[in-house]
């Protein structure tokens, strides 16, 4: 059995990251200001420099990171300030707040994920949410060509993807003879 990886490329991983920043200042800003300003039944004069450091620190650190993403500890960052900006809403009764967290940041590491097209005799398995298997019988044609991944269906919808120039390892040559004769088998 034949089987073909392509990983298309992910234009918008800077704008992700970006969107994520967002999130963890807006949050940084919104924790310090329910810290100063929201009457909390805990005597806060004396947890508030504690409270106020850890609100600036679990928003620092996932900011450095995101603007320097290669680096290992990247989302072992991002999943412990996304769980302490959890605690915080929830120790505090916003729960509504922190399961707007949970999705925003769940969506963002769904949006970092590595887009593989898998190609085998069977279907092809596009990566997209959640991850589509496509049947030769509902292609009219799958070609690649000049790293452009072409896949035209039977009911006129056509998707076009660049290919990421990285991990590009396919002879298109091979490729598109494979497509061909699944084409003509299914």
């Amino acid at each position: 059995m034949q089987q073909f990886e392509i990983t298309l490329k992910n234009e918008k991983i800077r704008l992700y990251d970006r969107f994520a920043l967002f999130i963890f200042l807006l949050n940084g800003i919104a924790i310090i200001l329910t810290l100063l300003y929201l009457p909390v039944k805990v005597n806060i004069s004396n947890w508030a420099g504690i409270w106020i450091s850890l609100a600036v620190l679990q928003t620092i650190l996932p900011a450095c990171f995101l603007l320097w993403p290669k680096s290992p500890r990247f989302w072992n960052t991002i999943h412990s300030a996304t769980l302490s900006i959890i605690l915080f809403w929830i120790g505090l009764g916003y729960w509504w707040v922190a399961v707007l967290v949970a999705m925003l940041i769940l969506l963002y590491t769904m949006s970092k994920r590595q887009l593989v097209v898998t190609v085998d005799d069977h279907k092809i398995s596009y990566p997209s949410f959640p991850n589509r298997n496509i049947a030769w019988h509902d292609l009219n044609n799958l070609i690649l060509k000049d790293r452009i991944l072409t896949i035209d269906f039977r009911d006129n919808k056509l998707i076009q993807q660049d290919i990421d120039s990285k991990s590009y390892h396919v002879n298109e040559q091979e490729f598109n003879d494979f497509c061909k004769q699944q084409l003509q088998v299914k």
